[in-house]
């Protein structure tokens, strides 16, 4: 067994791998204890703020040990100035609910932490909040929208309500989501069409799930099947398929859009994109305005570079001035397309 004086002489000692072993010697001396020793849970509490992951995480390890007088030292250890100590405490709690219920004043403690303006300790907490399915969780992923928030909001999809998870998915914009949406729509779609409990809570939240998740789709440029709501329809794919791809363009080049749509986002869509944006040119007027027009063609100014011919027929046609355009962004498009053959050298009148 060791000895205190050896394991202060190691905890002191500016060499990491002495500090690690002094963790370890207090780890076995409080194996067969129910809890720690008072004196030995101060010196690992206060050891979640050393300069050293490797410790860190040591002792995040041997405090999950022990489920008893744990949790509450964890959750003022979230409140404290040290942000390395604060993360380790929120690591620990999170490894914590894995193993037992965590109190729902350590619950607590962990969303007040996502207060801060440190990303790392929020994401931490809110993968754990998720999992315990906790909606503050997905509030703070939400306002965070970065890439690394994919999968934990990817699992708030399972979620009763998961209208936040799927808007924050649609923001975020990774490809990485689509096929959990599709999931999750598929699902709650089921859930929505059950006539047995009409209007209930369960079932008025799945249609609001649904909604949301539709428009996430919309936003990743992912087509999906329109729903078939009338008993004994046929279902129609390639109609559904149409209609999604349809809204995916608009989304990114309606009347709100008011800048140049990411291009990936519309060639992603593929060739089948092309009757649509072209068709949306010759018609720019929509009940909430026009469609941006210099966005369609900045589309189909791509799509041309691909080789395919009939956007490449069309923007020449504009150049031309045979396609009308609108009075919102016609001049915008005209600009883009003539800087384009300009940039090739052509002359739409002369190219055969």
């Amino acid at each position: 067994m060791f000895d205190m004086f050896r394991i202060g002489r190691w905890l002191s000692s500016s060499n990491e791998i002495n500090r690690l072993s002094g963790v370890k010697a207090i780890a076995s001396r409080n194996r067969n204890e129910i809890s720690f020793k008072r004196r030995d849970l101060d010196i690992l509490i206060g050891l979640l703020g050393d300069p050293s992951e490797i410790v860190r995480n040591e002792v995040v390890d041997a405090l999950c040990e022990k489920k008893i007088d744990v949790q509450d030292h964890l959750a003022t250890t979230l409140k404290c100035p040290n942000p390395l100590a604060r993360l380790a405490a929120a690591k620990a709690l999170s490894k914590l609910a894995d193993k037992c219920t965590l109190t729902s004043a350590s619950i607590d403690a962990l969303a007040q932490a996502m207060g801060t303006s440190d990303d790392d300790l929020t994401f931490c907490v809110a993968e754990t909040l998720i999992q315990l399915r906790d909606k503050r969780g997905v509030h703070a992923l939400a306002r965070l929208a970065n890439k690394r928030c994919v999968e934990p909001l990817i699992m708030a999809l399972t979620h009763f309500d998961c209208q936040e998870a799927a808007e924050a998915l649609g923001a975020i914009g990774d490809i990485r989501a689509v096929e959990s949406l599709l999931k999750a729509l598929e699902t709650n779609r089921r859930i929505a069409m059950q006539k047995e409990d009409g209007g209930n809570v369960r079932t008025c939240t799945a249609i609001d799930n649904a909604t949301a998740i539709e428009k996430a789709l919309v936003r990743l440029g992912a087509a999906f099947p329109k729903p078939n709501l009338e008993a004994g329809a046929r279902k129609d794919p390639v109609k559904n398929s149409k209609e999604a791809l349809r809204e995916s363009i608009l989304y990114e080049v309606g009347p709100g859009n008011m800048q140049l749509a990411e291009r990936s986002r519309i060639l992603a869509l593929g060739q089948g994109a092309v009757p649509i944006l072209i068709d949306l040119f010759r018609n720019p007027s929509t009940p909430n305005g026009d469609i941006n027009q210099a966005v369609v063609a900045d589309a189909l100014i791509e799509f041309s570079k691909q080789g395919d011919k009939e956007a490449y027929a069309f923007i020449k046609q504009i150049a031309l001035g045979r396609i009308p355009l609108c009075a919102s962004w016609g001049r915008e498009a005209l600009e883009i397309i003539q800087q384009h053959f300009a940039w090739l050298g052509v002359d739409p009148a002369k190219d055969a």
